[in-house]
């Protein structure tokens, strides 16, 4: 049943954060397909991360093209200059299970490819930790608070609301949401927030998220 998704992923080994309610489950798997052998004391450090060819960092927009074809779709952020975007944005479609659409975000002025997000549906993460391994960070984030209409960072907080699943030597974050399904998986080369709250202070128009009652997750 899970095999289409299996192949799919199989390319991926050596791939905007968002806010929301989400809470614990835990469901982990000891199959490890796609392990990767790798220091415990690097297992923290974030890596660049390569899907179906495309590696984060590395790979152009011209690259993607000639590997993957004509997109769907493309364009740029909402917000962004339409005369200068930031970022190019290409859309794939996907037919295989679980995957509902891939979107390569590439940098204009370097033509690298910044982050891979594959949007999956109905993907237990079970399942997901069965095809990736078991050798995961579970991190909880939280949103700085911003100013309307700006974009809101995250960082590591214990008492966050955003959960991920993360490969950081592999340059993977899945995000889950609060039934336990993967609803993302995202492939980068850079942490995907800050450390800590005070960073938050470091985009302008935004501000850490006040300190707050800790509350009993169900």
């Amino acid at each position: 049943m899970y095999v289409t998704l299996l192949v799919w992923l199989t390319l991926a080994i050596p791939a905007s954060p968002f806010c929301a309610d989400l809470t614990r489950e835990h469901g982990i798997a000891e199959v490890e397909f796609f392990k990767d052998s790798q220091d415990r004391q690097d297992e923290r450090q974030w890596k660049a991360g390569t899907y179906r060819g495309i590696t984060i960092g590395k790979s152009t927009a011209t690259e993607l093209r000639q590997k993957w074809g004509e997109p769907k779709w493309s364009g740029h952020w909402e917000g962004d200059n339409p005369k200068n975007p930031e970022f190019l944005l290409y859309d794939y479609e996907a037919q295989e299970e679980f995957i509902i659409k891939i979107r390569v975000e590439a940098e204009t002025k370097t033509g690298k490819v910044a982050s891979i997000d594959i949007s999956t549906e109905d993907l237990p993460l079970g399942k997901a930790i069965e095809l990736f391994g078991k050798d995961y960070i579970e991190t909880w984030y939280e949103c700085c608070i911003c100013e309307p209409g700006e974009a809101s960072p995250i960082f590591e907080s214990p008492d966050g609301n955003y959960r991920s699943i993360e490969y950081r030597g592999r340059g993977i974050a899945m995000t889950v949401d609060s039934q336990g399904r993967v609803i993302s998986i995202r492939f980068v080369d850079k942490p995907i927030g800050f450390k800590s709250a005070k960073e938050c202070e470091t985009i302008p128009k935004c501000r850490p998220k006040r300190k707050s009652v800790r509350r009993k997750r169900i």
